[in-house]
This record gives C-alpha cells, structure tokens and sequence, in this order.
C-alpha cells in the first residue's frame, strides 16, 4: 500500500494524508478581491489547481451630485469599490478639474475643483468615476443692471418738451430690467 500526504499553503485539505485509496476534501476560501486567484495543492505528488474568480467589481459613491453657488476648490467624493477592483474617472467639462484619485484601485477619496462661473447662467456637468454618473451644479452670476445718463443731455430740462434716453447694460442675457416712471409727466 503507498501511503500520500495532502496540503496547501491557501486551500483547506483534509485528511492530510493517507494509506491506499481515499478522498481528500478541498476547501476553497472566499475570494472577495476584484481579481481571480489561483489556488494550488498538492496532493500525493500531484498539484492540482482551483481557480476562485472574484467579486463582481461595482462602484458606489458618497454622493451622486453637488450643488455651488461660486468657485471651489478642494470638494471631494468618496468612491467605494470591493478590495482588489479598479475604477477610472471619465472627465467632465473643462470647468470641472479632478485634482486626486481619478483612478485607482479599491476605496479612494477623489478630490476636484470648480472655475468660477462667470456668466449669469447656470450650469451643470458630470463626472463618470467608475461608470455612475457625479453631477456637479453650478449657478451663474447674479443679474445687475447697470444705467449711463450720457444720453439725456444736458440737466437740468427746461420748460419745452425733450427727449433724452438712458443705456442700460445688464450683466447677462438672461438678465430682466423694467422701466417705469414715477411722474405722469415723464414717460
């Protein structure tokens, strides 16, 4: 009768050996990695292997959107993936800029930053970091109205009708302004 030995350095056996026939029973850990690993024994002079795939590779955030009224600097979100698993960040637009862990493997803290806006319209852009989608919100500039009295000529008016106008710049397009008149008199 030969008598055999069974081990491994990463797989449960048992028995660890035997006379003659016998049944060795393999246990295979969890793998909760990202990646497969293959696992090996070795078995009466044979090595046979198992390969255990891992876990599927999902990406969740600590947020899924952000709102700014101005420019900021130093924001971050976290991006959470099981060990082992990678991810990568899709850029935005050219006003959002990521600053750190754009990419990386396993749970990371991605930092970016926001320009100004420096017109009076909102806008928004996203992010793709490891396939979900991080909306960023951004609100324009406040609307002003700014009034040049150079068209109305010289003041004070004297008795006999005149015309004289005001240029009003808005700040932006999107910006309203209204004219009324507080004397019957002017309009």
């Amino acid at each position: 009768l030969c008598d055999w030995t069974a081990s491994s350095a990463t797989l449960g056996v048992s028995p660890a050996g035997g006379t003659g026939n016998g049944t060795v029973n393999i246990t295979v850990p969890p793998n909760l990695a990202g990646t497969s690993v293959l696992h090996t024994a070795t078995i009466g002079g044979h090595t046979p292997t198992v390969n255990r795939t891992g876990v599927n590779c999902t990406v969740s955030l600590s947020a899924y959107s952000k709102d700014f009224s101005d420019a900021s600097s130093g924001w971050q979100v976290d991006v959470m993936t099981p060990p082992g698993c990678p991810y990568s960040t899709v850029p935005g637009p050219s006003w959002i800029h990521v600053m750190s862990n754009g990419s990386g493997v396993g749970n990371q803290t991605l930092t970016y930053t926001v320009d100004q806006n420096s017109t009076t319209v909102s806008r928004s852009g996203t992010l793709t970091i490891g396939g979900q989608p991080y909306q960023i919100n951004q609100d324009g500039l406040a609307c002003s109205v700014t009034l040049n009295l150079a068209g109305l000529g010289s003041l004070p008016y004297g008795p006999a009708a005149t015309v004289g106008s005001i240029s009003v710049d808005a700040l932006g397009p999107n910006c309203s302004w209204r004219a009324s008149g507080r004397a019957a008199w002017a309009t």
